[in-house]
């Protein structure tokens, strides 16, 4: 599980297979307009000119930001895109309880008079019947899916039965100083990085080392690295459920 919001050259390259300065879409924070252009296919678009049956269940803005009404958006996302169906949200922090969801261009709220409902297992519930009703239609027709959740990108919603799970570990207890140590010592022992490589300074400029936090403090970070850290599990066992 890895959360790229920052990094959004990476989100943008498996659709469009070019860096997003050369689109000008995505993220409208850094300068561009959150448009793909006519001239700049997609996946989507190039598998359903090739016969591929395209389908999106995802979360993420990318949408111009002026197309936020409900249906215009979508359109704008997902049927320029190439993809003949969707199922997610329109726009980023999205709560995984009561999300902004649609179907299409069509808002939907199957998650009323439902507690248990999450989007993750809503999302993979929505591919696998896209799925069989393509196997029921055109059954040697091949098929894209984009499948993409909202974790780890925030807000951070993991069910307590993760939480939990994860709290009882006591990965975080010692502080980040101590995680880092170890986390680099098992990449070298792992080979992920050359057995020579030096560790750098703790940067106490941006953030004071762990012994120098209040009880407080503590016990703030450790709750908030737990609730980011089960909420990977919890997508990836949602997903299959």
């Amino acid at each position: 599980m890895f959360a790229d919001t920052r990094l959004v050259d990476y989100r943008s390259q498996p659709s469009l297979g070019r860096l997003r300065r050369n689109f000008g879409a995505v993220d409208r924070f850094s300068g561009y307009n959150s448009i793909i252009a006519k001239d700049k296919a997609t996946i989507g678009r190039i598998l359903l000119d090739n016969g591929y049956a395209t389908f999106v269940v995802r979360q993420g803005p990318q949408h111009a930001i002026f197309r936020g009404q409900p249906g215009r958006a979508v359109r704008s996302m997902a049927y320029r895109m190439g993809f003949e169906y969707f199922y997610g949200f329109v726009g980023g922090d999205a709560n995984q309880w009561q999300p902004n969801l649609f179907r299409n261009t069509t808002q939907i709220y199957p998650f009323d008079g439902k507690p248990g409902w999450n989007l993750i297992t809503g999302m993979a519930d929505d591919a696998i019947d896209y799925l069989y009703r393509i196997h029921q239609t055109a059954p040697n027709k091949p098929f894209f899916i984009k499948y993409a959740p909202g974790a780890t990108h925030a807000p951070h919603h993991p069910t307590k039965e993760w939480v939990d799970k994860i709290r009882a570990m006591h990965l975080f207890d010692e502080g980040w100083n101590k995680l880092r140590e170890r986390t680099f010592e098992n990449q070298k022992r792992l080979g992920v990085i050359p057995k020579d490589t030096k560790l750098e300074p703790w940067p106490t400029n941006i953030l004071k080392n762990w012994d120098d936090c209040t009880p407080e403090e503590k016990k703030l970070y450790i709750r908030q690295v737990e609730i980011f850290a089960a909420y990977a599990p919890t997508t990836t066992t949602k997903s299959a459920e």
